[in-house]
């Protein structure tokens, strides 16, 4: 077949302009990780998983051993102002999840049973000691969920931080987190250019070093956002776990724009996740929205602490035959 030159000349003016657009950004995006990589250095060790690396970082000493859980599109560096404080009382860990923060990208599926396996073969691997203490903040609820119900035996105590309900996508299907499959593929392309740093995409606390592999990921994560729903679903109650709930202020809301009907329907939500255990309690707390963890770092701290607490005189009376439990008391902070 004949080659035509003016198609071919209109290709390499196409290919010129499209290095000249894009060529700014790529710089951009490279420079950018590094930077982030500089003002937010690895902290911790790297745990082989096998063929893949988590980075986890733990501080403090004593039993039980406390896991923070960061939310959707953050990296551990969203527990700087309660891991510090919590390491006075115990043992306590943050980690990335696959592709987040310094953590290598994860095999899939990426839901949250996976995620919740991947989060026991990290602290079994690093030598982490049961019994666990799982705090879990918005999208990571639903691993800490799982993680209960799956290690029951090695889990003793909870704190969900505004927590997602397993029954979001079910009655607010297009309400969360639904993004068209071409959309997804548009933002991976997009980030290697620069795109989602550029509009905050690449973690709340800007500590993501390499955002492409962060994009990557959480679109991975959101491809598979109502299986992990449907899966936490399936936990009907977590025996006498020690359970704190944390709820924003509803008059304060999510960020984003408000909806009442979402906003009345996530408060109901938070007040039955205490139905999970006999031994629960619920605190919304007052003034406050969505990243409590930031925004009042000081209530969540507490509530950890009065777990790890409960769940100390709890095993001493267990050794005198008594059982202790947290107040069922709904209170504001």
């Amino acid at each position: 077949m004949a080659r035509v030159p003016w198609i071919d000349r209109a290709a390499k003016c196409v290919a010129v302009v499209l290095i000249l657009l894009l060529a700014p950004g790529y710089v951009y995006e490279h420079r950018a990780d590094n930077l982030a990589a500089r003002q937010h250095p690895m902290r911790g060790v790297l745990i082989d998983l096998g063929g893949y690396r988590l980075h986890l970082y733990c501080l403090g000493s004593g039993r039980p051993t406390v896991v923070l859980d960061a939310g959707f599109v953050d990296s551990l560096e969203q527990w700087d102002l309660v891991q510090p404080e919590v390491a006075k009382s115990t043992r306590v860990c943050s980690y990335d999840r696959a592709g987040s923060g310094w953590s290598d990208l994860g095999s899939k599926p990426r839901n949250a049973s996976h995620e919740a396996l991947e989060l026991h073969t990290l602290l079994t691997r690093a030598g982490e000691r049961s019994p666990f203490v799982v705090v879990g903040h918005s999208y990571s609820g639903l691993i800490a969920l799982i993680f209960a119900s799956s290690y029951r035996s090695e889990t003793e105590g909870m704190v969900l931080v505004d927590s997602v309900a397993p029954d979001e996508m079910s009655q607010f299907p297009a309400k969360r987190f639904v993004i068209p499959s071409y959309q997804i593929l548009l933002l991976r392309l997009a980030a290697v250019w620069g795109g989602p740093r550029l509009i905050g995409l690449c973690g709340a606390t800007g500590a993501i070093p390499d955002c492409p592999r962060f994009i990557r990921a959480e679109m991975d994560n959101l491809k598979a956002y109502g299986e992990s729903h449907r899966e936490a679903g399936e936990i009907t109650g977590l025996d006498k776990i020690t359970l704190v709930v944390l709820a924003h202020d509803p008059r304060v809301g999510l960020a984003g724009p408000r909806d009442d009907a979402f906003e009345s329907a996530w408060n109901r939500w938070q007040h039955e996740m205490t139905r999970l255990s006999s031994n629960s309690s619920f605190v919304e707390v007052s003034g406050v929205g969505h990243e409590i963890q930031t925004d009042q770092p000081e209530v969540v701290t507490g509530a950890i602490v009065r777990v790890v607490e409960a769940i100390r005189s709890s095993d001493t009376q267990e050794a005198a035959g008594i059982r202790g439990t947290i107040s069922p008391t709904p209170t504001r902070q």
